[in-house]
């Protein structure tokens, strides 16, 4: 039994190492390619078609290249190098909901003059016309509706005073009283006037408000529709380049499964040392196949640690999300310090920006370091994963190379089902393993007992 395992366990540690390397690969073409701004670009011009079926109707795609435009610009794209900007690989609803509200209202201005009025089309079919959006702009900001509220009263005082200067300029007698009594009249009315143009604008901001909010809910409910068609759409792309590396992997290395499994089950010396060396590979692996955030957690973490005690109290709370991008968390730190008692708050962005760049630099090199002990891990173990000679096979018949050929197809198979799934095996295995080691144990120490003469002393009676 324990050898049928150890094989098992043997034969799922050289997929897993192999299966790991292709994941850096495959990690590698996503990140060249950005395939995830790729496909979020897609997902969000899908849904830009859904709200607003006119940015399809065109030759050019419209919708494609509003969500281009929009995912490159400086408020969502989270890798930004001097001038060269990438399109963002995640970005929440209210984010691009906030950025196209600030377009259309012309409080944010984009390098190419026809996006704002592709964004004005979008929020139209929301239910936001240039009507809403007007008031909005006018209305929505406090700061604006004080000051059309100041403007209007200053107005009135301004010709109530040119009024009283008038009367002022007039005879005495019951004339100049009749007129300055009907300016008070007046000046009351006006203040009436005031109060109920005050009222008209707080229901004006009211509708105006209420009207994006809801514009809000419906743009938030076609967003994830298509955010979860564009995360299917990057499972398929990642498996498929997986695939793709499998096959290549597969006929670099020569990988011959039914050739592997017989070697690793005939060859107990070899076998035994793949067995020893899993718990550590299974180790390191962890570590290369872990969460993506845990950089932005231990920098998180790090930066939060150097904090003051008043500033570490107001970002308390913070913590990473699973969508988090760096720009996106960082939007966030600004956010909480913003409201704070933090009076650097520029010095505190750069601190942040610093811990990251040294965390990522860190976990870089423990990655690194961790594919290299798993790579001479390997190595101790006595398999040769790399074909010596440049051929596995030399000297085979024909027939040979048919199966070898059979068992490269089996491989490439086999690889495709990405390193989590070889990880995930070989932890099952390896705790299956211990439980039936355990039990034999016992079941030799139990007969040990049992063969054992007992040393109680004989009695002999008479």
């Amino acid at each position: 039994m324990l050898d049928s395992l150890n094989t098992l366990i043997a034969f799922a540690l050289i997929f897993l190492l192999v299966s790991v390397m292709i994941t850096i690969a495959v990690q590698i073409v996503v990140a060249v390619f950005n395939l995830r701004g790729q496909n979020l670009a897609r997902g969000i011009a899908e849904t830009f078609k859904t709200i607003s079926p006119g940015l399809a109707a065109a030759a050019t795609d419209e919708a494609r290249q509003l969500a281009d435009k929009l995912l490159t610009d400086s408020m969502l794209s989270d890798r930004q190098l001097w001038n060269w900007t990438l399109s963002a690989t995640a970005v929440r609803p209210e984010e691009l909901f906030d950025l196209l509200y600030r377009i259309a209202t012309g409080k944010k201005i984009p390098a190419d003059p026809g996006v704002q009025a592709k964004v004005t089309t979008l929020l139209g079919g929301l239910g936001l016309n240039a009507t809403v959006l007007g008031a909005a702009t006018t209305f929505v900001d406090p700061a604006g509706r004080t000051r059309v509220q100041a403007a209007a009263t200053q107005t009135a005082n301004d010709l109530i005073a040119a009024f009283y200067l008038a009367a002022a300029a007039l005879p005495s007698g019951p004339a100049q009283t009749a007129v300055q009594a009907a300016i008070a009249e007046g000046q009351a009315q006006a203040a009436a006037v005031a109060k109920n143009a005050a009222n008209r604008t707080m229901l004006a901001a009211n509708d105006a408000q209420a009207a994006i909010e809801k514009a809000y809910q419906k743009f938030e409910a076609w967003f994830e529709s298509g955010q979860n068609r564009a995360q299917e759409w990057f499972v398929i792309h990642t498996k498929l380049i997986t695939a793709v590396f499998g096959v290549i992997f597969a006929v670099f290395l020569q990988l011959d499964t039914i050739e592997i499994y017989q070697f690793v089950s005939t060859n107990s010396s070899v076998r035994d040392s793949l067995v020893a060396q899993a718990g550590a590979i299974q180790t390191q692996t962890a570590k290369l196949i872990g969460d993506g955030n845990g950089t932005l957690s231990d920098a998180l973490a790090k930066w939060k640690a150097g904090l003051p005690a008043p500033v570490q109290n107001e970002v308390k709370d913070l913590q990473v999300e699973v969508s988090d991008t760096r720009a996106s968390l960082r939007q966030r730190v600004d956010t909480a310090l913003a409201g704070g008692a933090a009076a650097n708050q520029a010095d505190l962005l750069k601190a942040f920006d610093a811990d990251v760049d040294q965390v990522a630099r860190a976990n870089l090199a423990s990655g690194i370091s961790n594919y290299n002990s798993i790579g001479k891990a390997l190595d101790a173990t006595g398999f040769p994963l790399y074909p010596s000679g440049g051929c596995r096979w030399k000297g085979d018949s024909p027939a040979r190379w048919g199966q070898h050929i059979l068992g490269m197809i089996f491989s490439a198979g086999l690889l495709s089902l990405g390193a989590p799934f070889w990880f995930n095996i070989l932890k099952s295995l390896t705790n299956l393993r211990s439980t039936v080691a355990s039990g034999v144990d016992d079941d030799k120490k139990k007969k040990s007992d049992e063969d054992t003469p007992s040393s109680a002393p004989v009695t002999v009676g008479g």
